[in-house]
């Protein structure tokens, strides 16, 4: 019997209806579980009938004012208090449970991504590639999004290879537009949406006085606008569907100051800092929101062309960066365990320690770093791309200058 079963067994009898997103139909289950709950006998039955017929009318009865604001039949003479009203009771109550069994039960289902769809913004290299490969060894469909179609066509091949469906969709995270495109694609092609990672984004190392006002520009409009495009577009739909999970990437570089690179640490900040209070808003929908903030990875981020960093340095810091596929690991579990935030690399933990440091200690080591980044940086010959230059004069940006991980 219903009444035997504890009641993990019976989340767990529900799940059909949580997999679907069907709340009404868990909520509804759920007032079946309740009533049964409180007379023994399996709902609709005879028994249930007279046993909810005699509960009803052995309630308490309870003098005091509140008894007459929240329970209107306690008013009610022993002979009026009958079945349809302890019914209606019972009805009120479940739909007021079921809705935090839902939330709950919803929580829960990110433990198991097989079968689930995750969309990935800058896809076509780097991180972007090695989450969404490591999404489809999890048993995951995906949606690839860059505006570097020949790569992202690549790592769609690959995705296809380890058995999982996976489509394309050429997108500027810059625009709003193109991120609901993204979403509506996502959900008339592969049925649904599950994760989102907010992974696209552009790195630069230059002094603030040495940035140019459109490079400048670019770097706050893909690192901060594009994660607040993508979690609100993405948010929205997991909110009603009572589950899901967003990930924006950030960096060490938002967790503390890092002298010589002033647009990249601020939009990194910017995210961290979103990423927080955007978690703490979602919770009580059931979504989950996690932040990734590595340090240097094996990527070919800093060695592209105007990034501020002088070719034979960033070698030096690639070489014994940590991978890609690592991280992405640790994303995925971050999601199926709801982890708040995500660090990287024993340069991501060390800055993160230095969050700890007073004021008075951490100025002048600030000031010392900031000293030291310009040996490092490379100012007298930094320059736009193309692309850039493009988007400086409100052009379209193109596939050369590809939105990729941060």
């Amino acid at each position: 019997m219903l009444r035997t079963q504890p009641i993990s067994q019976r989340l767990q009898n529900l799940g059909s209806a949580a997999c679907e997103r069907d709340t009404n139909m868990l909520a509804s289950m759920l007032c079946d579980v309740l009533r049964h709950e409180a007379t023994g006998e399996p709902a609709g039955s005879k028994q249930h009938q007279i046993k909810l017929s005699c509960f009803a009318r052995h309630a308490p009865r309870q003098q005091h004012k509140s008894a007459t604001t929240h329970k209107p039949y306690l008013r009610q003479n022993h002979q009026g208090f009958g079945t349809d009203a302890w019914a209606s009771h019972v009805q009120a109550r479940s739909w007021e449970l079921a809705r935090t069994a839902v939330v709950l039960y919803m929580s829960l289902t990110m433990k198991d991504l097989a079968g689930k769809v995750a969309v990935v913004t800058g896809a076509a290299g780097g991180i972007g590639q090695a989450l969404a490969l490591e999404c489809a060894r999890a048993g995951m469909d995906l949606a690839l999004a860059d505006i570097d179609r020949a790569r992202m066509d690549q790592v769609a091949a690959q995705v296809i290879a380890l058995g999982r469906r996976c489509i394309c969709v050429p997108t500027d995270v810059r625009s709003h537009d193109a991120l609901q495109t993204l979403l509506d694609r996502t959900l008339a092609e592969l049925g649904s949406c599950h994760v989102m990672f907010n992974n696209a984004g552009v790195f630069n190392a230059t002094p603030l006085v040495e940035t140019s006002a459109a490079q400048f520009q670019r770097v706050i409009d893909i690192n901060i606008a594009g994660v607040v495009h993508g979690s609100r577009i993405f948010a929205e739909h997991f909110v009603k569907q009572g589950a899901g999970h967003v990930i924006n990437t950030a960096s060490a570089a938002g967790l503390f100051p890092v002298p010589g690179m002033s647009g990249y640490s601020l939009s990194k900040f910017a995210v961290v800092g979103f990423s927080l209070q955007l978690r703490w808003e979602l919770a009580a929908h059931g979504v989950g929101v996690t932040v990734l903030c590595p340090g240097t990875v094996k990527t070919d981020i800093l060695t592209r062309e105007g990034v501020g960093f002088k070719l034979d340095e960033a070698a030096k810091m690639i070489k014994g960066a940590p991978s890609p596929e690592g991280l992405a690991r640790k994303a995925l579990r971050a999601v199926r365990r709801d982890q708040a935030m995500v660090r990287y690399g024993f340069d991501a933990y060390g800055i993160s320690l230095l969050r700890l440091l007073p004021l008075w200690i951490a100025d002048p080591l600030g000031r010392f770093l900031g000293k030291t980044a310009l040996t490092v940086v490379e100012q007298s010959t930094f320059k736009l791309s193309p692309a850039a230059e493009a988007h400086a004069h409100d052009q379209a940006p193109t596939a050369a200058d590809s939105v990729k991980l941060s």
